[in-house]
């Protein structure tokens, strides 16, 4: 088995993110263990798994992952594993916030949502991928659906 491409984009960008302050210090480098460990148990193909590797050692720019993750669900989780990446050190670096807010803009234009809605979803609580917020990500969607305001060409009269 092998993570869907969206997935293997995201861990990937995800690593290359944790460069942005130049360095992988030692809270990064225990947060990918912890989750990379968790999916070397469940459905990452070893190619993926080296791959992954050799993105820790080999720094990549993250605009050439982020714009591969094309799924919504991995969208919004890339967003929350950076933000408690960036967080890991307890140092939420200038830097680091500039590059958080510009995937938030990104992530919410492209899935037409709220910043706000948003940032609230990433920052809930982070235990592992194994325990994220998947599952409820699109009941978070349709709850934004039905308390959308209506556009006002689709509250108009067709005459």
């Amino acid at each position: 088995m092998s993570l869907s491409e969206s997935c293997f984009y995201k861990w990937r960008c995800l690593i290359a993110l944790a460069r942005v302050d130049a360095r992988i210090d030692p809270s990064e480098r225990q947060f990918f263990s912890n989750e990379l460990n968790q999916l070397e148990n469940e459905d990452i193909s070893r190619e993926q798994m080296m791959v992954l590797a050799d993105d820790l050692k080999n720094p990549k720019q993250p605009e050439v992952f982020f714009f591969r993750v094309e799924d919504p669900i991995e969208k919004v989780d890339l967003l929350r594993m950076a933000y408690f990446l960036f967080v890991a050190d307890d140092n939420f670096e200038i830097r680091e916030q500039k590059v958080y807010e510009h995937l938030k803009k990104e992530i919410a234009r492209s899935l037409d949502i709220s910043e706000v809605m948003l940032d609230n979803v990433a920052k809930m609580p982070h235990k592992s991928s194994k325990s994220s917020i998947k599952s409820l990500i699109p009941q978070i969607f349709e709850i934004h659906k039905v308390n959308a305001v209506p556009s006002p060409s689709s509250t108009e009269d067709e005459t």
